[in-house]
């Protein structure tokens, strides 16, 4: 009986041993089987992380930048020709300019309080604009697009490169209130809510006058100038040539308004109802002979009562000769002599 128990025992110890001993193994299995499923975890997820971090760079790398303003178009220069400095507004900045700045880019660029003669350029990447004149306000540039001189009776000179030339167009004219100039492919295009009037155009070593009874045109690159239709303007040289020699209208400006307006101030006004009321027009034939007085001294725009052009008046080099445009297309030269009291038109100042 002894014996039995004591075999019981040992083999009770030995199945105790054996169960401990896989218990024991098992947990060493799992611990190593846990470690490695930590380890290949945290691999996984620092490979997710790096091919994602590697997917963003090449991302980044491979995406299209577009530059723009100062990046796009480098800087704009300002070179100040004139005595006098120069202010100007640029991406909210004031500036003072005496002689010449370079600057950032910027869409607009404000020129005011200048009130005087001015001479100036700007200038930059793929664009360039050469501004004189004569009571001139202010000027806005718009680089890629054109400019915007503005002021009351102002006289100007402009350089303008279209957008796909490596050559200026220059021009020369008169306006009030504002003209704009709009940079085309090969041409620039004028703009103006008031009839743009005398304007000349140089072409290399050739300048072509035209009066331009509208308030848009297209001057090109060779002198020539057209409508918005593509009409092509005649020079002042070409309208004497095609005058008609037939007898004149009775009333010489064709117009039947009973009042008249004209841009400028008093002296301007007056001296335009003078020209209108106190003179008589005649000798078409020997005015259509001076094809070389194309000297412009004084020129009035007459408007009616609706503010439609009605006609111009032009005042030539030799003293006593006079075009007038009207607004029915007809343009004439004449001799004019003083006759005080021959019109009677009421002549107020446009306002």
């Amino acid at each position: 009986m002894k014996n039995k128990i004591a075999v019981l025992g040992v083999v009770g110890v030995l199945a105790a041993g054996i169960i401990l001993g896989i218990s024991g193994k098992l947990k060493d299995e799992i611990k190593v089987f846990a470690n490695i499923t930590q380890e290949s975890t945290e691999s996984l997820a620092s490979e997710i992380a790096e091919s994602t971090v590697a997917s963003e760079a090449s991302d980044e790398d491979m995406a299209i930048v577009i530059p723009e303003g100062t990046a796009k178009y480098g800087t704009i220069k300002v070179v100040n020709h004139g005595q006098s400095p120069i202010s100007l507004s640029n991406n909210g900045e004031d500036l003072s300019v005496e002689s010449e700045v370079e600057m950032d880019y910027s869409d607009a660029i404000a020129f005011d309080e200048l009130n005087e003669s001015i001479d100036f350029s700007v200038s930059g990447n793929g664009f360039f604009y050469g501004i004189k004149g004569d009571s001139v306000e202010s000027v806005l540039v718009e680089p890629q697009t054109g400019l915007t001189i503005s002021g009351n009776d102002f006289s100007y000179e402009l350089a303008v490169k279209p957008t796909s030339d490596d050559s200026s167009i220059s021009f020369s004219g008169k306006g009030s209130d504002a003209i704009t100039v709009t940079r085309e492919a090969s041409d620039v295009l004028l703009s103006s809510k008031l009839t743009l009037g005398d304007i000349t155009v140089n072409a290399g070593s050739e300048s072509y006058n035209y009066q331009i009874n509208a308030t848009r045109c297209m001057i090109k690159k060779d002198g020539k100038v057209t409508l918005e239709d593509g009409t092509e303007v005649p020079t002042a040289v070409d309208n004497i040539a095609g005058i008609s020699k037939e007898t004149l209208a009775e009333n010489v400006f064709h117009t039947i308004e009973p009042a008249l307006f004209v841009k400028g101030g008093s002296s301007a006004v007056s001296k335009a109802a003078s020209y209108i009321n106190d003179y008589v027009y005649d000798d078409e034939k020997d005015a259509s002979l001076l094809t070389d007085d194309t000297e412009i001294r004084e020129y009035y725009e007459y408007y009616g009562e609706s503010g439609q052009l009605s006609f111009t008046i032009t005042i030539l080099g030799s003293g006593n000769h006079a075009r007038i445009a009207t607004s029915d297309g007809e343009v004439h030269d004449y001799l004019y002599v003083p006759q005080e009291g021959a019109h009677c038109y009421p002549v107020f100042q446009l306002g």
